[in-house]
C-alpha cells in the first residue's frame, strides 16, 4: 500500500513539474507577444503624434491663409465702397453738368433771340430817325417858323421815349442777366443816334 502511495506522490510530482514547466513556456510565449503588441502600438502612437504635428502645422497654415484672405476682403470691400462713392460722386457730377448744358443751350437761344429782337428795334430806331430827318426837311424848306432847336428837342424826346419802352420790355420780360448782357451795345446805339440828330 505504501508503495502505491509513493508512486502516486512520484507520479503526481512528475505531473506538477510538468504543469508548472508548460504555465512557464506559455507565459513566455505571451510576454513576447505582449510585448510585440506593446512595440506596435508605440509604434503607432509615434506615427499618430508625428501626423497630428503635421496637421497641426497645416492647420496654422490654413488659419494665415484666411487671416490673409480676410484682411484681402476687408480691402477689397473698402475698396469698393470708395468705388461706389467715386461712382455716385461722377453721376451726381454728370447731372449737373446736363443742367448746366442744358441751361447754357437755353441760355444762347434766349440771347440769339434778345438780339434779334435789338437789332430789329435799332433798326426801327434808325427808320424813325431817317423819318424825322425827312420831316425836318420838308418843314426846313417850308419855313413855318419852326426852330432847329425845338425840333431837335421834340426828336430827342421821342428818341428816350422809344428807349425807355424798349428797357421796359427787357425788364419785364427778361431776367437782368440779360439786359446786363445787351445793355453795353445799346447805350453804344443810343449815343449814335442822338449823336446822328444833333448832326442835323
Amino acid at each position: 500500500m505504501v508503495e502505491v502511495r509513493s508512486m502516486n506522490a512520484e507520479a503526481t510530482g512528475h505531473d506538477d513539474e510538468s504543469f508548472f514547466d508548460s504555465d512557464q513556456h506559455d507565459g513566455g510565449g505571451n510576454s513576447t507577444e505582449l510585448n510585440r503588441k506593446i512595440g506596435e502600438l508605440e509604434s503607432r502612437n509615434h506615427e499618430l503624434v508625428r501626423d497630428n504635428g503635421e496637421i497641426s502645422r497645416k492647420i496654422q497654415s490654413l488659419t494665415v491663409e484666411i487671416e490673409e484672405l480676410r484682411g484681402g476682403e476687408s480691402k477689397a470691400k473698402r475698396k469698393m465702397g470708395e468705388m461706389e462713392r467715386e461712382i455716385d460722386k461722377s453721376y451726381e457730377e454728370r447731372k449737373v453738368l446736363e443742367a448746366i448744358a442744358a441751361r447754357a443751350s437755353e441760355l444762347e437761344t434766349e440771347v440769339a433771340r434778345l438780339n434779334q429782337e435789338l437789332v430789329t428795334a435799332v433798326t426801327e430806331g434808325e427808320e424813325a430817325t431817317t423819318e424825322a430827318k425827312k420831316l425836318w426837311s420838308k418843314i426846313s424848306h417850308k419855313g413855318d417858323g419852326v426852330t432847329e432847336k425845338a425840333l431837335v428837342s421834340v426828336l430827342h424826346h421821342s428818341l428816350s421815349l422809344l428807349c425807355v419802352f424798349f428797357l421796359n420790355r427787357l425788364i419785364i420780360s427778361h431776367s437782368s442777366f440779360f439786359l446786363f448782357v445787351l445793355l453795353p451795345n445799346l447805350d453804344q446805339c443810343i449815343a449814335s443816334s442822338f449823336l446822328f440828330i444833333s448832326n442835323f
